[in-house]
């Protein structure tokens, strides 16, 4: 009798700990996600098409509000292969994203859509650069809806592709990611520096100093570096992106390395 109370005591404690353990996993998976940020929020957007005045830019403005009228949603014209792509201004990991629909009618206009990530920028629809996060067949909810990729994906660029005759319109997209501390940079240029106003210059020590400052910033995805002088003083030039470009513009400067993150 003994033994049988103290397997099941044995079992009981076993059960209860495999419980905790779940439930602190659980709670640990939600506070990841909980910590995200929306990496997409006032990042540079495009969009196949402008339908009266509803630029791409208004859709990852911060203002969830769902009446288009009220000037804050995206929209394409009527058209099939219409398209909407921001530019993250650097490589992160996402994992899920958030669509605010419109509240004024015409809900039906955004479903059967494609979500993709990429490291480079889609240039044609139906696009096969990157992965795709989702296809979702559904009519997204007024009050907004999260929609989790298949698989946490790397890219920069967010695109959503809807192949139908319709309008895209897009009140709010919010992308969920870390940023992805890939440590690679390949050099694109010797003799050459930015020369673009969106340029933030440090003094530093070295190439590695300059490469460490650049992937600790929210918006560098490449820098320009002066190579070490005699006083062993040196300059780093963190680029931010404000257009879909490669890189932002440069000037033939002796001395100076152009860096890109790969």
């Amino acid at each position: 009798m003994r033994s049988l109370l103290q397997k099941g005591l044995f079992t009981y404690l076993c059960l209860d700990r495999l419980r905790v353990t779940k439930t602190m996993l659980f709670y640990m998976y939600l506070s990841s996600v909980l910590a995200l940020e929306n990496v997409a929020l006032l990042k540079p957007a495009m969009q196949s098409s402008v339908y009266a005045g509803s630029t791409a830019d208004k859709a990852v403005d911060g203002n969830t509000d769902g009446n288009r009228y009220n000037g804050y949603c995206s929209g394409t014209n009527q058209m099939e292969n219409s398209w909407w792509k921001v530019d993250l201004m650097g490589l992160y990991t996402i994992s899920h994203v958030e669509l605010f629909n419109r509240v004024d009618g015409w809900t039906y206009r955004l479903q059967n859509f494609e979500i993709r990530v990429s490291s480079r920028d889609p240039l044609t629809f139906p696009s096969k650069d990157g992965k795709q996060c989702v296809y979702y067949t559904s009519i997204v909810p007024i009050n907004g809806y999260t929609l989790n990729c298949t698989q946490p994906i790397t890219g920069r660029y967010v695109s959503i592709f809807k192949a139908a005759d319709e309008h895209l319109t897009i009140c709010e997209i919010r992308v969920f990611g870390e940023r992805a501390f890939t440590g690679s940079f390949r050099k694109a240029q010797n003799n050459f520096r930015f020369s673009s106003p969106v340029v933030t210059s440090l003094p530093v020590l070295s190439s590695v100093h300059c490469t460490a400052l650049c992937l600790r910033s929210d918006n560098c995805s490449a820098f320009s570096f002066e190579q070490v002088l005699v006083s062993g003083k040196s300059s780093c030039d963190l680029a931010g992106y404000t257009q879909f470009v490669d890189q932002p513009p440069m000037v033939s400067l002796s001395g100076w390395s152009v860096y890109i993150i790969v």
